[in-house]
């Protein structure tokens, strides 16, 4: 989901990384299992009242809620199959992939 644009991969250097996106993917992880001190998001706070179980539906109403709308189609799609392909096609009271939704490039904008 995070598509690297260049074609040199990832910057293996460290200092890419401090201080900066790998802090927040780290924090939205925590918060997304439970780990953050005071503070829980209930599987059924993630998935909201009235929404189906479907994937599409689930992943929109998180767009919606928790990203303002501002998710792309490519991260929609790539949420869609990451759900489909690695976790089993269930996105309802998915922690993992509920991160990974906070991790995106456009909730970094947020």
């Amino acid at each position: 989901p995070y598509d690297w644009s260049t074609p040199d991969g990832y910057p293996t250097d460290k200092s890419y990384w401090v201080g900066g996106l790998l802090e927040r993917w780290n924090f939205a992880f925590s918060l997304a299992k439970g780990q953050v001190g005071g503070f829980s998001l209930p599987s059924a706070a993630m998935l909201g009242p009235g929404v189906s179980s479907t994937v599409e539906q689930v992943i929109d109403h998180w767009n919606d809620v928790y990203m303002t709308g501002t998710m792309t189609a490519a991260e929609r799609r790539a949420l869609i199959d990451y759900s489909r392909n690695v976790r089993g096609g269930s996105a309802a009271g998915d922690a993992e992939l509920f991160a990974m939704m906070l991790t995106l490039p456009s909730g970094q904008m947020m």
